[in-house]
């Protein structure tokens, strides 16, 4: 399946590459609401599939092995480490400021409702998504919490 990002916006696309490779007619609003800059390819596929099954490429769309769609990065492999990775560092950098303002006498209570903020949910935004999809590794560095 092929999916388009347009300006933030996933949408399933039988739409441009469909019309194209059909011969199905494509309207002048329908090319109005893809802005070609701003939108890439990405073929979700599994690795030993073959390129000549998959649909052909656009002259003007750029093909992407991974994008961010509604805040989580995904490879065209339905893999989320670049994501895992994002988040641990976000996470590990937000610590530290938590950590200078511990040292500046900031109370329990202010700093578990900051650590819940700014820390907590960046780590459980769609989590359930991406979860199962963790090496190990990966698993126990955001379980480390």
């Amino acid at each position: 399946m092929t999916y388009s990002v347009s300006g933030g916006v996933l949408n399933s696309t039988h739409s441009l590459n469909y019309c194209i490779c059909n011969h199905t007619s494509v309207t002048s609003a329908d090319l109005k609401t893809i802005n070609l800059l701003k939108t890439v390819e990405l073929v979700f596929c599994k690795p030993s599939t073959t390129h000549d099954i998959l649909p052909t490429e656009l002259a003007d769309v750029q093909k992407a092995s991974s994008a961010k769609l509604l805040g989580v990065v995904i490879r065209q492999d339905i893999n989320f480490c670049q994501h895992t990775e994002s988040v641990i560092t976000t996470r590990n950098q937000r610590l530290s400021l938590l950590a200078q303002l511990r040292r500046q006498n900031l109370s329990v209570t202010a700093t578990d409702n900051i650590f819940q903020a700014i820390i907590l949910n960046k780590i459980m935004y769609a989590l359930p998504v991406y979860f199962g999809y963790r090496t190990d590794r990966q698993k126990h560095q955001l379980q480390q919490m």
